[in-house]
C-alpha cells in the first residue's frame, strides 16, 4: 500500500477519536471536579494509546496489538463519559 494512503488513513483515524475525547476531557474537568491525579493519568494514558495506535497503524504490525491499544484509549474516553453522565444526574437530583 502507498505510504501517503496509509498515513492520511492514520491521520483520518485519529481525527475521529481525538476531538470526541478532548470535549469529554474538557467537560469533566470543568464540570465534574476530578481529582488532580486522576484526571492527569486518564490523560496520559489516552495519549500514550493514541500515539502507539498511529505508530502501530503506519508501521508493520497490525493486530491484535492495534486493536488492543485501541481498546484501552476507548476505555479511558468511555470512563469519561460516564464521570459526565454521573455529574449530570448528580446535578439533576440537587436541582429537584
Amino acid at each position: 500500500m502507498n505510504a501517503l494512503i496509509v498515513f492520511c488513513r492514520a491521520h483520518r483515524n485519529d481525527m475521529e477519536n481525538i476531538p470526541v475525547f478532548l470535549v469529554a476531557a474538557y467537560l469533566v474537568g470543568m464540570y465534574c471536579n476530578p481529582s488532580v491525579e486522576s484526571f492527569t493519568w486518564h490523560l496520559r494514558i489516552f495519549t500514550t494509546c493514541r500515539v502507539v495506535h498511529s505508530v502501530i497503524t503506519v508501521g508493520a504490525l497490525r493486530q491484535p496489538y492495534r486493536s488492543i491499544v485501541w481498546t484501552v484509549a476507548w476505555t479511558v474516553s468511555l470512563s469519561f463519559c460516564l464521570q459526565i453522565v454521573q455529574a449530570s444526574l448528580e446535578y439533576a437530583s440537587y436541582a429537584n
